[in-house]
């Protein structure tokens, strides 16, 4: 388990590497000139510990494939995989996983 220094510094990578992404990838999903718009980045909410899980993956034993239209117009398949389940606040929540591959990690 990563302790929670480390997993602050490590969203604030990703953070900054999907920026950069944003920004300058010729696969951003931003045309040019919202990129130029976005400046410092975009807006994040503060590392908040009580946010972060480790969490098991309860796979569907029927795996749904679903059609999803893409930011560019594309329509996209995915494997309904699995879910993430967790309280939040004393709420039971769940999360879907999707695959674009079963090969996928």
């Amino acid at each position: 388990m990563i302790d929670i220094s480390q997993w602050k510094k490590q969203l604030e990578r990703e953070r900054q590497e999907k920026n950069r992404f944003f920004r300058l990838h010729p696969q951003s999903p931003l045309p040019i000139e919202d990129r130029r718009r976005l400046g410092g980045g975009l807006d994040f909410f503060p590392p908040d510990p009580a946010y972060r899980f480790e969490l098991e993956l309860y796979e569907h034993e029927h795996k749904d494939v679903i059609r999803v239209e893409a930011t560019k117009g594309e329509m996209r398949e995915f494997i309904r995989w699995g879910e993430f389940r967790f309280k939040l606040h004393n709420q039971d929540c769940m999360l879907q996983a999707y695959k674009s591959a079963p090969e996928e990690e």
